[in-house]
């Protein structure tokens, strides 16, 4: 038979395990909002930031190069800050399968840092680029790819390689 001493140190208990259970969803009520407080303002984050698209990239980048007579190019703007934009390059050139001649372009101040970003040659011309140069090409993010026509003009932006290969029907 249970006592009466049993049944009040189980409500002690009871009531100690949830005094615990709300005293952690507290703390991490507090951490959500720190987290909260950290996001950018929510005009920001639906704002649309200014397209490069239907622009010329040597209004930004009069001195490059397109080696080759292709009709085409991929533009990869990376950072070498950026911890996805390895590995989207190694995916870009995979789904590019040398159907476009890649042309990248690295935002570092770390010469040793920008050797991670040196691919064959024969697939990708890697040239670095300041933050400047990043900025008179809109780039809001890392990696940012672009399709371009032997002129220059921009025919499609995006963040993720694979739209802007379909663009191009790859």
């Amino acid at each position: 038979m249970v006592t009466f001493l049993q049944i009040i140190a189980q409500v002690i208990i009871c009531l100690m395990i949830l005094g615990l259970l709300l005293f952690i969803n507290f703390r991490q009520l507090q951490r959500l909002k720190k987290e909260i407080h950290l996001l950018p303002a929510p005009f920001t984050i639906n704002a649309t930031s200014e397209s490069f698209t239907k622009k010329n990239i040597f209004d930004s980048l009069p001195h490059l190069h397109l080696s080759g007579n292709e009709e085409h190019y991929l533009v990869a703007i990376n950072s070498c800050t950026c911890p996805f934009c390895y590995s989207g390059m190694e995916e870009l050139i995979i789904a590019n399968d040398n159907k476009l001649r890649i042309i990248n372009l690295v935002e570092c101040d770390i010469e040793s840092k920008m050797q991670n970003y040196l691919f064959d040659e024969e697939i990708v011309y890697t040239q670095s680029i300041n933050k400047e140069i990043a900025r008179k090409l809109k780039v809001t993010q890392f990696p940012t790819y672009m399709l371009i026509n032997k002129k220059g003009d921009v025919l499609n932006e995006d963040n993720w390689s694979k739209s802007v290969l379909h663009t191009f029907n790859i």
